[in-house]
């Protein structure tokens, strides 16, 4: 069996498809490559949909070559770095407004802690 690699991994999409992270592309279930990747007992891993499937390509950065896959990563990279860069604006108004009311400024840590307390 096989360690993760997200750069090379198949996943069952929907119960049907077959994808490679390393072809970027479905693939066919009888594919010479994907049927030796699987000889040792490897399972690929099942994911319902391509929306998912995205999202997991976009958490660990492998960008696919299929279009309809492409446009979905892209969906979820840019949700991501929105929410990173929205974080950061935020982390540095929080700081300014605190130090123009004479307050004192706060820590990365303690915003974090902060955020974590809203959720």
């Amino acid at each position: 069996m096989k360690t993760y690699n997200p750069q090379d991994w198949y996943w069952v999409v929907g119960g049907t498809q077959v994808y490679s992270s390393k072809a970027g592309d479905y693939i066919a279930p009888t594919d010479a490559t994907y049927q030796e990747w699987r000889a040792d007992g490897t399972v690929p891993t099942n994911i319902t949909n391509a929306d998912e499937l995205a999202e997991v390509l976009a958490n660990v950065s492998v960008r696919p070559a299929n279009a309809d896959v492409l446009d979905r990563y892209k969906g979820a990279q840019a949700n991501k770095l929105t929410m990173e860069v929205v974080a950061k604006v935020l982390f540095n108004h929080e700081n300014r407004i605190r130090q123009a009311s004479g307050q004192q400024t706060i820590t990365a840590a303690q915003f974090i802690t902060g955020l974590k307390a809203m959720l």
